[in-house]
């Protein structure tokens, strides 16, 4: 039997070790309480539901453990926006979650990070650096510091690897919570990946956006697993020097470059949560590809605003038969802490 987990295009991953979370003395204890439901437990998979009260709302919550030596984990994206239940059962796998964030202004199926599957790269927006959901080619879930210059010129590595997701933040490391807790913060169904001390793999969704299910925050979020404590990362798995918390103040970004007629229309804008962002910036770059790898600075713009949203818009011509690209920084402000993200658009030739 081989598992194929769909790690595709709808929620934001969250990477974890056990351990439990950003939550309250009364939430520790009724988690550590809880009466966790076994629906399935054979082959090495044991699935697991919870229907409890934390964070003062209902939440519905189910795990899945996998064993390692028996199934094969996978990396999978459609070319359209699809269910993840359709795609997990076209791609013959037997258990399937959510994924990394994705483009919501297109019908398209275009992760908003870098991800890989099966060696080949489908359409995403890629980030330069960050944490991300590997699997090796024994099929063997890892989880590792990961950056496109590495992708790029180290072969060895890049081989390694077939299946990348670039993904975060990490909520736990070594037991030790990696979120500020902020109870203001919007609630969503979330999507969670993570290892044992063992090996055996762990997949968990929390539902949300429903009567009996609110969801969770970043900084809301529970780490636990099912009858188990805090469990320290396998000796192989990388240490991470820096983790960066994802989406803690920008609530959207995107840049988009369309060329017509030897001009190229540029866009690029981000906006910040309501209620805590207080100042947005993103910064533009129009890039020319040269050679196989590198990109050369065309031009660039910059707009930052009080509140809630930057936005730049601008025309320039291009040379035709060169390959061109948009990159963007965009940056939220609430008070004096902020958070950086960096994203790319398709590209396009004059």
């Amino acid at each position: 039997m081989r598992l194929k987990s769909l790690i595709r295009i709808v929620l934001l991953l969250l990477c974890f070790s056990g351990g439990v979370s950003a939550q309250s003395p009364a939430d520790s204890a009724a988690l550590a309480n809880a009466s966790w439901r076994t629906v399935y437990d054979a082959d090495g998979m044991t699935v697991r539901k919870l229907s409890i009260r934390l964070f003062d709302s209902d939440q519905q919550i189910s795990c899945i453990e996998i064993a390692p030596e028996k199934y094969r984990l996978a990396v999978i994206q459609d070319s359209l926006r699809t269910k993840t239940s359709r795609i997990g059962k076209q791609s013959g796998g037997v258990a399937a979650i959510n994924g990394g964030f994705f483009k919501t202004r297109t019908k398209q199926a275009v992760a908003m990070g870098f991800i890989k599957t099966g060696g080949y790269r489908p359409a995403q927006i890629g980030a330069e650096t960050g944490v991300a959901v590997a699997v090796d080619t024994a099929g063997v879930l890892r989880l590792i510091d990961w950056s496109l210059a590495m992708e790029q010129a180290d072969a060895p590595h890049r081989d390694r690897y077939p299946d990348v997701m670039v993904t975060g933040p990490m909520l736990l490391r070594g037991g030790r919570s990696l979120i500020p807790w902020d109870s203001t913060a919007p609630r969503h169904p979330r999507s969670c990946v993570g290892t044992k001390a063992d090996g055996t793999v762990l997949l968990m969704v929390v539902d949300g956006r429903q009567s009996r299910a609110a969801g969770m925050a970043l900084c809301l979020t529970l780490v636990t697993t099912p009858a188990a404590s805090a469990a320290q990362p396998p000796q192989d798995t990388p240490v991470f020097e820096e983790i960066v918390p994802y989406s803690l103040y920008i609530k959207n970004q995107g840049c988009d470059l369309m060329i017509s007629d030897r001009t190229a229309f540029i866009e690029g804008w981000v906006s910040g949560q309501t209620g805590r962002s207080t100042e947005c910036e993103v910064r533009v770059e129009l890039q020319q590809k040269s050679g196989s790898f590198a990109w050369i600075l065309v031009d660039s713009w910059t707009d930052r605003q009080d509140g809630t949203r930057a936005s730049v818009s601008e025309t320039v011509s291009v040379t035709p038969g060169e390959t061109y690209r948009v990159k963007a920084v965009v940056t939220v402000w609430a008070g004096s802490q902020s958070e950086t993200a960096t994203i790319y658009s398709e590209t396009a030739t004059a």
